[in-house]
């Protein structure tokens, strides 16, 4: 008995000793919560990656949706849903397909403080179902697990700014090509068609944005509006119409204008003709530190080959029923408009035609015209064929706009100011939003 009993012990001890098969044992016993952590870490990841995958979609297609969208009234019109759930399906998410929904609505304010009533939204919203967490007991709701991205956009139109644009329709803007012609730096608008023809028909102009049609002028930019008349407000700063007869008159060789005089019945300084206006030689300008107006009533000003300049702010305006440019015109102009630091109304101006002239129909620059010009050039009802050199006043700073009816030029015609001074010279630019830029904000 004693020795069984010894046999028993001994056994007991034998086993307690040996370590041969304990992994295992403990391998059967934790093998339900290994398999829970590794499906956990396995389902789980499949599930991030494919919110990752989920949200990338969305960011695109919120994006498609919010810049290819049309009509004033979106809600009116679903092109802005057919856009982002095109993207969306791109990604391998199509609405209603493979248990995946594709929602894309407008407006959304999600994000009230950047949205404000403007914002497109893309919710994905896709069902897959549970395997491996069953394991641990997690079953989803009613063995499926729901994953949802969703990305938040607003549109916001930004502007072109201008130093051509052509308030006319029909054929607004034409050029006729020719390696002369230099637009590099400027770009161009017009209310109507944009023509180009022939060698560097385009005149290397930056851009040529055109709300009528687009006749081989690159790179061209499609408007959906016309601009309004950004100058015409001006107006009312006009000094009246008073002359009693417009008799011509020729200003001899030599002549200084004073133009620090006050204009009768204004409260602005200048000097004012009644009808046209032809100069027998180089002519110059002397005017009040602040500016100071030459007026022109029911005529045109011809430079006859001769230079008008003033060292001191100058702005020539045509007013009454009808007057401008003259037509075939060469000489030099040489000055400036007033600058943002006078106390002028007319500041940033340096030619102002009255825009409810109704007589000029045709008024054109001839091919030796120098524009040596600061500030703003407004003739509205001007037909303008352009050519000659643009550049800034001697004593002015770097910024040219015109501003004209139509504009035509026949192979000549150098642009050399840019706009890097604009705002110094009291010039708000011209400018139109021409396209949209989508901002992510969610």
């Amino acid at each position: 008995m004693g020795t069984i009993r010894q046999r028993v012990w001994r056994w007991i001890g034998h086993y307690g000793r040996d370590r041969r098969g304990n992994i295992s044992a403990m391998v059967a016993l934790l093998i339900v919560p290994l398999v829970g952590v590794m499906g956990i870490a396995t389902e789980t990841g499949n599930w991030y990656l494919m919110e990752r995958s989920m949200q990338n979609a969305a960011d695109s297609a919120v994006i498609a949706a919010a810049t290819n969208a049309t009509g004033t009234q979106p809600a009116a019109n679903q092109t802005y849903v057919k856009e982002g759930r095109a993207v969306a399906t791109k990604f391998g998410y199509t609405n209603g397909a493979s248990n995946a929904t594709v929602t894309v609505t407008y407006p959304d304010n999600t994000v009230p403080s950047k949205c404000a009533n403007a914002c497109y939204a893309v919710t994905i919203t896709k069902t897959v179902p549970v395997f491996l967490t069953r394991i641990v007991g997690y079953t989803g709701t009613g063995g499926s697990q729901t994953l949802i991205a969703k990305a938040v956009a607003v549109p916001q139109n930004v502007p072109t700014s201008y130093c051509l644009v052509s308030l006319g329709s029909g054929d607004g803007y034409h050029i006729n090509g020719g390696p002369s012609v230099d637009l590099s730096g400027c770009n161009v608008l017009t209310n109507g068609d944009a023509t180009c023809n022939g060698n560097n028909s385009s005149g290397n102009a930056n851009s040529i944005t055109y709300v009528g049609q687009n006749k081989g002028c690159t790179p061209g930019v499609s408007a959906s509006s016309a601009l309004a008349d950004p100058y015409s407000g001006q107006a009312s700063n006009l000094p009246p119409a008073n002359c009693g007869s417009y008799a011509p008159t020729t200003i001899p060789a030599g002549t200084a204008i004073n133009a620090n005089v006050a204009l009768s019945g204004t409260t602005f300084t200048g000097k004012k003709y009644c009808g046209n206006v032809t100069l027998g030689g180089d002519v110059t300008v002397s005017t009040d530190p602040n500016g100071s107006l030459l007026v022109i009533e029911n005529g045109f000003l011809d430079l006859a080959g001769h230079t008008l300049s003033s060292t001191t702010p100058l702005t020539i305006v045509f007013t009454g029923t009808s007057g401008g440019l003259s037509s075939s015109m060469s000489g030099t102009f040489n000055f400036s408009g007033p600058t943002a630091s006078s106390t002028s109304v007319w500041a940033g101006f340096s030619i102002y035609q009255a825009p409810t002239l109704t007589s000029v129909t045709s008024a054109a620059s001839g091919n030796s015209l120098t524009w040596d010009i600061s500030g703003i050039i407004y003739l509205p009802v001007t037909d303008l064929q352009f050519s000659g050199v643009v550049d800034k006043a001697a004593n002015g700073l770097d910024c040219f706009v015109l501003v004209d009816k139509t504009f035509q030029s026949n192979g000549t015609g150098t642009i050399l100011e840019h706009q890097s001074q604009c705002a110094q010279q009291g010039v708000v630019l011209p400018s139109l939003n021409t396209f949209v830029r989508t901002t992510l904000i969610y």
